[in-house]
């Protein structure tokens, strides 16, 4: 799932998770297996943490925290 369907249009302080990510009806049914509120905490801890918006976080640095957490990540395409 993209960073930036979890941060709402013109707020890149806020994350959100579950049923408020933005996505059409086709991928919802996809998202509900997935645990966004794991990322979404992830990614607002490291935004925190660094005083950025969450929109800078880079995306290595949040799948390598994810990861060590145990949390099941896909590998990106190459």
């Amino acid at each position: 799932m993209p960073r930036d369907a979890m941060v709402p249009a013109g707020n890149p302080y806020a994350v959100v998770a579950g049923r408020c990510v933005g996505s059409d009806q086709a991928a919802n049914s996809a998202l509900r297996v997935q645990a966004t509120g794991q990322a979404a905490g992830a990614l607002a801890a490291m935004s925190a943490d660094r005083g950025t918006d969450v929109t800078d976080v880079p995306m290595t640095d949040l799948r390598r925290v994810l990861v060590r957490s145990g949390a099941i990540v896909p590998a990106l395409p190459v």
